[in-house]
């Protein structure tokens, strides 16, 4: 069996890659270079005094089995952000459950509905 030398080879390898990618650099599309329409924005000027959420107070709390009542009232004192604690240390040898998940699920919605 013939075995072309291996500098012949890599010339074989090379004129294959120049040839598929030559149509490209003939024809460059012009897809990419497309700048997108500007966008004007207009914004009313406001001097309310308003919670960042980003910047804001924070209040820990535990998010397994949280009610509306622990967290009603703190948006009135200021606290846009609430860090949710959840131990899971029950399933340090098992997945979790769609219980967990429901509780989780049900603190978020019960911040949210609270304006945090």
């Amino acid at each position: 069996m013939f075995k072309p030398p291996k500098m012949l080879k890599n010339k074989n390898i090379f004129l294959f890659i120049a040839f598929i990618y030559f149509p490209f650099f003939l024809f460059p599309s012009n897809t990419f270079s497309a700048e997108p329409p500007l966008v004007n924005f207009t914004f009313t000027e406001s001097f309310d005094n308003f919670p960042n959420p980003e910047r804001g107070f924070h209040r820990y709390t535990i998010f397994r089995g949280l009610q509306q009542s622990t967290v009603s009232g703190l948006r009135a004192q200021g606290i846009s952000l609430i860090l949710g604690v959840t131990i899971v240390n029950d399933y340090k040898d098992k997945d979790f459950d769609a219980a967990l998940f429901n509780q989780l699920n049900n603190a978020f919605n019960v911040v949210r509905n609270a304006g945090l």
